[in-house]
Parts: structure tokens; sequence; C-alpha cells
């Protein structure tokens, strides 16, 4: 099973693309990694958001593999950066408010204007789960979940 969660091609797919992915990473890389000292209410988190969003929701099959990594690393971002700003007393503590939940309520607001909350939530919520595993699946290099199979993508 394992055997067929990998590309036939890997090596030519990488020998054959290495600059337009090593370019694309680059490029997403600088567009969604945030410093964690920056307040968890700045717009550069909806942007980073909308960024990665835009390539998982599009048709770039294997940038949408590492657009899912990146979200991984955005939302553990984000988090801590929530976490420093209720350290410093800049977020009132509330109940039932941790800092995943201010996390996800900063990616829903990335969305626009949803008309049922609950819906979008739960699309949002599958959405870091799959995240989670393509970053699993690219231990140790997020470049290696390139070499992975279509049929991967059932399996997330």
């Amino acid at each position: 099973m394992a055997q067929n969660l990998l590309r036939d091609d890997a090596k030519d797919f990488f020998a054959n693309n290495i600059l337009s992915i090593y370019e694309f990473w680059l490029d997403l890389i600088r567009r969604t990694t945030l410093p964690t000292n920056l307040s968890y209410t700045d717009p550069s988190w909806i942007a980073a958001f909308q960024s990665l969003d835009n390539i998982i929701e599009g048709d770039m099959h294997p940038q949408s593999r590492l657009a899912y990594f990146q979200l991984t690393h955005v939302m553990a971002s984000l988090k801590k950066s929530v976490q420093n700003d209720r350290r410093y007393g800049r977020i009132e503590s509330k109940v039932g408010q941790r800092d995943a939940n201010i996390a996800l309520d900063i990616y829903l607001k990335a969305q626009g204007v949803v008309s049922n909350h609950k819906v979008v939530r739960q699309r949002l919520h599958k959405r870091l789960r799959i995240s989670k595993r393509w970053a699993h699946f690219a231990w140790p290099s997020p470049l290696l979940i390139l070499t992975h199979s279509k049929m991967a993508d059932r399996i997330m």
C-alpha cells in the first residue's frame, strides 16, 4: 500500500520541475511566514490565509499540497501570536475562548462575508485536519509531499 502512495515518476518529476517548485515554495514562504511577535489582530494573518486558500481551492494540484503544509505552520504561528498577546494582557480572557478558537476565528474572517458560520467553520476544521496529514506525510521535508501519488490525495 505504501508503495502506491508514491508517484512512479517521482525522480523525473523533480528533475523536470525543480526550478518551478523552488520558486513557488520560496514565494509561498515569503507571503505566508509571519513573525510570532506580530499581534494576532494584524491583517497580515488574513492575507496569509487568503493566499493559502487561493492555492488550495485553485487548480494547482502539486502546489496545493505545499499550501496545505504551510497552512499548518501559519496556524501554529498564529496560535503562538495569540498566546503572546494573551500573556502581555492584549487579550481579555473569557471562558471558552482558547488560543485555538481565536486563531480559527481569524481564519474564518479570512473567508470574507459568510452566510453560515457553522458550515464554514466545519469546512475550515476539515481543511486544517487535511493540512496536518500533509504535514505528517511531508516529514522530514515539505518537498517530499510532491512525490506522493494521487492516491495519497484520496486518503487525505
